[in-house]
């Protein structure tokens, strides 16, 4: 009878070890790291390159939003060449040789090519496909956006994209103190309010800062499609609303999108046309300045920004500061 109660007591013991031993581990979250986003990256590159059967491709530097070369985007297509060779898979066409074809051609690298281009680019090296890509500085991170273009038809047939932490290693590329992160984030005068991003649909609008000249009001945005196909979109002038911290509401004055004219807008002209329209490619951000005037010299920052678009939808930004 002792003998059963004390195997009794063993396997409760046991049983309770096992029941509670769970509970007690702590679960690990690797952290996000650089060479983590690259591999990333390269992976959906790799992806879609083996779905369309193309093997051999040449990867463009990554370009800013202005179309200009930074340390930073020669960094990540290096980094990625490296990630698809290794793979044993794949044919990158080496740096040195594409520059020279690229200043030959005086294509350049901003990534700007047209059907027509692409082809002759991809006949001069012997490639399938051509990768080309942005990045976006969004203050405390970089945003990624790259595209793989078919040699054959100078068409998308895939878009990839990932963010960036500010680290060590990025803002060296950019020419950083590691420090800058910690004392903007910590500035009293700017707290996490700029780069706000608001996500609606197949849209993704970015507002990178509103900046005083005088009584105008001048707001720059970003604006991505992040859809994988062609997206038709139309700004209504009429519903792009600025309210001031004293509650006054402001029309539009001037719109730039992208590289299109700017538009003058004033009383004698709103009865012409009422929009501007673009095509947003998938993963290109396209640059959106809004100005506004007679804002009053006391007003130090927005109640709200609103920005119709398409039919019936709007984007609203809340509690901005204007920084002078």
């Amino acid at each position: 009878m002792k003998r059963t109660v004390t195997i009794l007591i063993t396997l409760t013991m046991m049983m309770g070890c096992m029941g509670t031993q769970p509970q007690d581990a702590t679960p690990t979250v690797a952290p996000v790291t650089l060479d983590a986003q690259l591999n990333d990256l390269a992976n959906q590159f790799i992806t879609s390159l083996t779905g369309e059967g193309k093997s051999r491709l040449a990867i463009l530097p990554f370009v800013d939003l202005n179309g200009d070369e930074q340390p930073v985007g020669l960094f990540v297509a290096e980094e990625l060449t490296i990630r698809l060779y290794r793979t044993g898979a794949f044919e990158v066409v080496e740096r040195s040789l594409l520059k020279q074809v690229l200043d030959e051609q005086a294509l350049g690298a901003s990534g700007a090519l047209d059907s027509q281009s692409a082809a002759e680019l991809g006949r001069l090296l012997g490639v399938q496909a051509i990768a080309t890509g942005s990045i976006t500085d969004l203050g405390q991170s970089l945003k990624v956006n790259a595209r793989l273009i078919s040699v054959d038809t100078g068409k998308l047939f895939s878009v990839a994209s990932v963010t960036l932490k500010k680290d060590a290693q990025i803002l060296a590329l950019l020419g950083t103190e590691a420090t800058a992160p910690v004392m903007k984030a910590t500035a009293p005068t700017e707290p996490e309010e700029l780069n706000r991003v608001e996500m609606l649909g197949n849209h993704e609008f970015t507002l990178v800062q509103c900046n005083r000249r005088g009584s105008r009001v001048i707001c720059d945005l970003t604006i991505e499609n992040t859809s994988n196909s062609d997206q038709q979109f139309t700004l209504w002038y009429l519903r792009c609303k600025l309210v001031d911290d004293g509650g006054n509401s402001y029309p539009i004055q001037q719109i730039n999108l992208a590289n299109q004219s700017p538009r003058i807008l004033t009383e004698e002209n709103w009865g012409g046309s009422q929009r501007s329209e673009i095509t947003l490619l998938p993963g290109i951000p396209v640059k959106l300045k809004l100005v506004y005037a007679n804002i009053p010299r006391e007003s130090e920052r927005l109640a709200l920004l609103s920005l119709g678009y398409d039919y019936n939808l709007k984007v609203d930004f809340r509690d901005i500061p204007i920084h002078k």
